[in-house]
C-alpha cells in the first residue's frame, strides 16, 4: 500500500515545500495550479550496469535523488540505503560529471524569492526530448556519488538541499538566509490568488476549485482502493487455526495492559472498550 501511494504521488508533480501534489488523496494537499509537466527519460550509472529512470522536469534535485535511490535500492530496506544528504547527483558527460544542486548561484530569483532548482531548470527535459527524436543525441545520464563531509552553513549553496534532505517542511515557505524565501512550484501569494483572495471570496473559490478537481481526487482514490482492500483483507483474515486475527489480538492485548495500568478491574468496562473499538 505504501509503495502504491508513493508511486501514484510521484507520477505527478509534488511541491517539496508545501507537500501539495497533483495526485493527492487529500483535498487540502491538492496541487491546484496548472503546470506543464514533461517526463525526463534517462539512465543511471550504477557500477557496471545502466538502469533506465523516468523523472519529471518539475522534480527538485532532492526529489530526483530520492527516485533514483528507490530505483537502485528497490529491494533494500530504507535503513540500509544511503541518505539523501550523503549523496550528490551528477549529470554525466563523457567521463566527467556536473553536480546538480537544489540551490546554486544560477537559481531563478525574483526579489526575495528564490525558486528551488528542478530538472527543468537544467534543461534536462529538452535533452530527453531531443534524444527521443534522434537517438544519436545524448540522453540524460545520472550518477550518485558519495558526498564529502563538509560543514553546512548558511553560505553553502547546497544548504537548501541539505535541509530538504532532512525532510524539513514549512506550511508555506522555507527561509534559510537573511530575507531569502524559497519556493518550489508556486509562491504562496500565487496560491492565495488562485484560491480567490480573502474571506468569503476565498471560500467560494475553494468550493469551485474542489468541484473542478473532484474527478482527479476520485481517480486517485479509485487507483489505490484495491491496495487498501488488500491491506484490510490481510489484517482481518484469520490464518490457519488462529482464533483471532493478529491485528485485533494486538489491540485487545493493548487494552488489557491499559486497564491493568489504570487499575480498572471491572470486566464490563474492558468488554465495552473492546466492543466499541472493534467496529472502528
Amino acid at each position: 500500500l505504501f509503495r502504491a501511494i508513493k508511486s501514484q504521488l510521484e507520477k505527478g508533480p509534488v511541491d517539496v515545500i508545501t507537500g501539495e501534489a497533483r495526485n493527492s488523496l487529500s483535498e487540502e494537499k491538492l496541487l491546484r495550479q496548472h503546470l506543464d509537466v514533461n517526463v525526463v527519460e534517462g539512465v543511471v550509472e550504477n557500477e557496471n550496469e545502466v538502469i533506465p529512470i523516468k523523472l519529471l522536469d518539475t522534480d527538485t534535485i532532492s526529489q530526483a535523488k530520492e527516485k533514483i535511490l528507490d530505483a537502485l535500492y528497490k529491494n533494500t530496506p530504507v535503513s540500509r540505503r544511503p541518505q539523501l544528504a550523503e549523496v550528490d547527483l551528477e549529470l554525466r558527460r563523457g567521463n566527467a560529471g556536473i553536480k546538480l544542486y537544489d540551490h546554486d548561484p544560477n537559481s531563478e530569483k525574483d526579489g526575495d524569492w528564490v525558486r528551488i532548482n528542478t530538472l527543468g531548470h537544467y534543461k534536462l527535459d529538452q535533452m530527453s526530448q531531443e534524444h527521443a527524436k534522434n537517438p544519436k543525441n545524448p540522453q540524460p545520464r545520472f550518477k550518485l556519488s558519495a558526498r564529502a563531509e563538509v560543514a553546512l552553513d548558511s553560505t553553502s549553496f547546497d544548504t537548501i538541499g541539505a535541509i530538504l534532505a532532512r525532510n524539513y517542511q514549512d506550511s508555506m515557505v522555507l527561509s534559510v538566509e537573511g530575507g531569502t524565501r524559497f519556493y518550489h512550484l508556486t509562491r504562496p501569494e500565487v496560491v492565495n490568488e488562485a484560491a480567490g483572495g480573502e474571506g468569503g471570496t476565498q471560500r467560494q473559490g475553494k468550493k469551485i476549485m474542489s468541484e473542478v478537481f473532484l474527478t482527479r481526487l476520485l481517480a486517485t482514490k479509485r487507483i489505490l482502493q484495491p491496495y487498501v482492500d488488500d491491506l484490510f483483507q490481510a489484517l482481518f483474515t484469520v490464518p490457519g487455526n488462529i482464533a483471532l486475527p493478529k491485528a485485533i489480538k494486538y489491540l485487545f492485548d493493548f487494552l488489557d495492559l491499559q486497564a491493568a495500568d489504570m487499575g480498572i478491574s471491572d470486566p464490563e468496562v474492558l468488554h465495552t472498550w473492546k466492543t466499541n473499538s472493534l467496529p472502528l
